[in-house]
């Protein structure tokens, strides 16, 4: 009996994977490192091996699994099951989990990891609460899922909801991912965030964010400039405060755009306590057409987990149309 589905969500530093019954109960989740210079088959049969040793610890037979559904970081075209564009991956005009199909005999889907994270959310968070929802998920990159009405927001060509490259700044030199100026993630992402802090380092060396990296052995990331905030550090609190501006900034687009009902901050970054939600809705509100445009900002309730329940529930409906 075919009655277990994988939701993998594929991000720029891990690997997230779920296993779910048909019941929608969780049977295990697991994350393990991306390692995306390795190579797209090397990390295609790192997920392989693990959700075979997620099936083996849960005795689960292989035969069982019914479907899998993939989040990827980018532009995905769902009509045709292959990437456009993805953000941090040179997986371009393909579908990654052909070969995971192959292996467990089973139909394979991908999607865009943010909608699957909105996906989610609506249905495990809130079970049909709102039906105007808008996720933005802070990682190594910036992206969006919109729901309206209840379903997933596509767009004419399956490229809607890219918010990550909405121009905010346009005189900023800041580049994107994508190598353009002035977008949203050029200010929003991990990497833009350590981007500056790098280039604010360079003139200030004696702030705590350096002794924080140092002691990590000269590693680096935004935690360490969270908790140089929280314990007064000026620059911190500086490069923080940035941020927030021109996240606020971008929700308030978003508001302004879409008129949700309710809208989430996930990713990586939301984990910061410096993202505070009563400061962000100060500043929207400030920037929105009127106040009745007003809606609900809140930090994900499922966080780092809500791709892969997103991703499960897809399979779930893959299965159901395909059968």
């Amino acid at each position: 009996m075919k009655d277990t589905f994988v939701g993998i969500d594929v991000g720029g530093t891990n690997i997230k994977i779920m296993l779910m019954d048909c019941e929608k109960t969780i049977i295990a989740d697991h994350s393990i490192p991306t390692e995306k210079e390795k190579g797209r088959n090397s990390i295609t049969d790192k997920i392989i091996n693990t959700i075979i040793q997620m099936l083996t610890n849960n005795q689960v037979s292989k035969n069982r699994v019914a479907c899998v559904c993939m989040g990827l970081p980018g532009a995905i075209n769902i009509r045709e099951q292959k990437t456009i564009h993805l953000a941090y991956l040179d997986w371009n005009n393909l579908n990654p989990t052909d070969e995971i199909g192959k292996f467990f005999n089973c139909p394979t889907l991908i999607d865009n990891d943010a909608s699957l994270n909105a996906w989610g959310e609506y249905h495990f968070s809130y079970a049909n609460q709102y039906k105007n929802i808008v996720l933005l998920t802070l990682g190594t990159g910036v992206g969006c899922g919109v729901i309206l009405n209840g379903e997933i927001f596509r767009g004419s060509s399956y490229l809607g909801a890219e918010i990550g490259h909405m121009t905010i700044d346009a005189s900023s030199p800041e580049l994107c991912l994508c190598g353009r100026a002035g977008h949203f993630e050029a200010f929003c992402s991990g990497k833009a965030l350590a981007r500056y802090t790098l280039d604010q380092l360079k003139r200030y060396p004696d702030s705590k964010v350096q002794r924080l990296s140092q002691e990590a052995g000269g590693n680096f990331n935004p935690i360490m400039i969270d908790r140089a905030a929280l314990d007064g550090d000026w620059l911190a609190c500086k490069i923080f405060a940035r941020f927030n501006t021109y996240l606020s900034i971008g929700i308030a687009n978003l508001v302004n755009i879409f008129n949700p009902e309710l809208i989430l901050i996930g990713g990586g970054l939301a984990a910061a306590k410096n993202i505070q939600i009563p400061a962000i809705k100060a500043a929207v509100i400030e920037r929105i057409l009127s106040p009745d445009q007003m809606c609900q900002i809140e930090k994900t309730k499922l966080g780092g987990k809500a791709g892969m329940y997103g991703a499960c529930l897809k399979a779930m409906e893959h299965l159901e149309q395909v059968r």
